[in-house]
């Protein structure tokens, strides 16, 4: 008679869990700076997609409606960048109306008031009390009813959306930066 031989059930043995986990944590690894670094570009493009659509929908408001449009940039608590804009329709009694409510930029973005990275365009300055009561201080421009700005035509404005990591940076790693032609109004965005 046969011996019967007593087959034990398939399985994983101890080693080979380890070996495949390791192995996960290893992709793991390589993987999660690469989706960091893409979520922060996506975000930086979002961003600059808000702005540049801001200014190029104050701009066209202008010309189209024969009216003064002012943009606003808010000024964080720390004063030394901006972290919201909006632009109003100015009427001709002096009465202002939101074209674009205040918006905030995407946490960790911000836009430099550092001259190392721009020269922000202002021809005005001021403080704004909200519903809410907070405050925050502005610097503001004008786009003219011919599309043109009240900013000084000597010279190109500048603005650079940047990530608040760099902003310490004499060059940050990743920025955009908008130039505002001021005798035409024109923005123009660069981006290394």
């Amino acid at each position: 008679m046969k011996a019967r031989l007593r087959r034990r059930p398939r399985a994983f043995t101890l080693i080979e869990l380890l070996i495949v986990i390791a192995l996960i944590v290893v992709l793991t690894a390589l993987t999660v700076p690469a989706v960091v670094s893409l979520r922060d570009s996506w975000q930086m493009t979002a961003a600059s997609g808000n702005l540049l659509g801001m200014l190029d929908l104050a701009r066209q408001t202008a010309l189209a409606r024969n009216r003064s449009v002012v943009v606003r940039f808010y000024l964080r608590a720390d004063a030394d960048a901006y972290d919201a804009f909006g632009a109003f329709v100015v009427e001709d009694d002096g009465e202002r109306h939101p074209l674009i409510r205040r918006q905030h930029l995407p946490a960790g973005l911000l836009l430099s008031a550092n001259p190392a990275h721009a020269d922000p365009p202002e021809s005005a300055t001021g403080t704004e009390t909200f519903p809410d009561g907070s405050q925050a201080a502005y610097s503001e421009f004008r786009f003219r009813r011919d599309g043109s700005t009240d900013l000084a035509p000597s010279q190109h404005w500048f603005l650079t959306l940047l990530r608040e990591r760099d902003r310490n940076e004499p060059t940050p790693k990743r920025f955009m930066t908008f130039l505002i032609e001021p005798t035409s109004g024109h923005v123009q965005s660069f981006q290394p």
